[in-house]
């Protein structure tokens, strides 16, 4: 053994065991600029190499420096407002039965996309093995094209949120995934990816905005990352909105989703408990940055919107205890008021 005692070797054999493979580490250049509510996360692409990585037993993760900064503009208060209530409509089944329908809401929750008259261009619904539902909107008044995903609503999707063994996908070299979100999402992906590519050529001058609560937001995220490979012009127009997701994935697919663009707005209140979801003793992580509103979670303002940032930082969302299930169905609005099964769940 070269000269160590047997008692060194195996105490230095136990080290690197048990140094995770996968470590969130801090990026100490990152930083935030906040020019009038234009959030832009600045990193710095460097890795800190763990033990694991040094000695060929892993990867490191390189993650955003975690900070907090209370308060954003009204303008992006506005854009979160109207994506939650696309993630509203989404519920709605109306909204999933047909193309050039008018986007509404019968419960009354989301009158700023009715007010835009926005009109479906393509729906899914009740897919085989996820039970996917949402829909590809054309919102002309705000130079939108909205793909929008339901969270959960049945038994399937339930099924689907259970299934939380990580998987390796083609999403990025070493992204480890949710087999139950990555499913759901490829289910469709062809089919939306298609008819949504569609609508970005009919409508070169409107952006592409991903959106999604619950599940819905775990399926966006996912969705979001495809369409972001697909060529840098369209990863420039593509903004993710999601509201109370679930993690995704382990730490290179956070980081990896994180770096891909900063037009990715997760959206957490207060003690929801589903962002907490599935644990991160797992190894799972969230992307970054996270707007975790702390007070007014069904009407917040500006300043009750606090900025995370970080894989993991307890700081926001991740950082609460409890399970306060009103805080997960209340997103700037009652979110899941078209939700057609009791309200119970998530």
């Amino acid at each position: 053994m070269g000269g160590l005692g047997f008692s060194t070797y195996m105490m230095f054999a136990i080290l690197l065991y048990l140094t995770p493979t996968i470590l969130s580490l801090s990026i100490p250049s990152s930083h935030w600029m906040h020019p009038r509510g234009n959030y832009k996360f600045h990193l710095k692409h460097r890795c800190l190499h763990s033990l694991a990585h040094v000695f060929g037993l892993g990867s490191c993760v390189v993650g955003p420096k975690k900070s907090e900064a209370d308060g954003i503009t009204e303008e992006l208060l506005q854009k979160f407002e109207l994506m939650a209530q696309y993630s509203a409509a989404a519920y709605c089944p109306g909204n999933n039965n047909g193309t050039g329908i008018l986007i509404t809401c019968p419960s009354g929750n989301c009158p700023l996309v009715e007010a835009a008259k926005a009109h479906g261009a393509f729906e899914f619904e009740n897919t085989l093995w996820s039970d996917d539902t949402g829909f590809v909107a054309i919102d002309d008044a705000n130079q939108l094209i909205v793909l929008a995903f339901r969270g959960t609503e049945s038994l399937t999707n339930w099924r689907v949120n259970l299934d939380g063994i990580r998987r390796h996908t083609d999403l990025c070299k070493h992204c480890h995934v949710h087999s139950g979100f990555w499913d759901a999402w490829t289910e469709i992906r062809d089919r939306v990816k298609t008819r949504v590519l569609e609508a970005v050529k009919n409508h070169p001058y409107h952006r592409l905005v991903i959106t999604g609560h619950s599940l819905g937001g775990a399926i966006a995220i996912l969705a979001a990352g495809d369409f972001r490979k697909i060529n840098h012009d369209l990863a420039a127009r593509t903004e993710l909105y999601t509201f109370g997701s679930p993690r995704v994935g382990n730490g290179h697919t956070a980081a990896f989703l994180t770096y891909q663009s900063d037009l990715s707005f997760r959206i957490t209140s207060m003690s929801d408990p589903i962002p907490r979801q599935p644990t991160y003793l797992l190894g799972y992580r969230h992307t970054s940055p996270e707007f975790w509103i702390h007070s007014h979670p069904k009407y917040p303002g500006p300043n009750d919107i606090k900025v995370v940032t970080g894989l993991y930082n307890k700081h926001g969302n991740s950082g609460k205890h409890g399970f306060k299930m009103a805080r997960h169905r209340e997103y700037l609005g009652p979110i899941t008021a078209c939700r057609t099964e009791a309200d119970n769940s998530g």
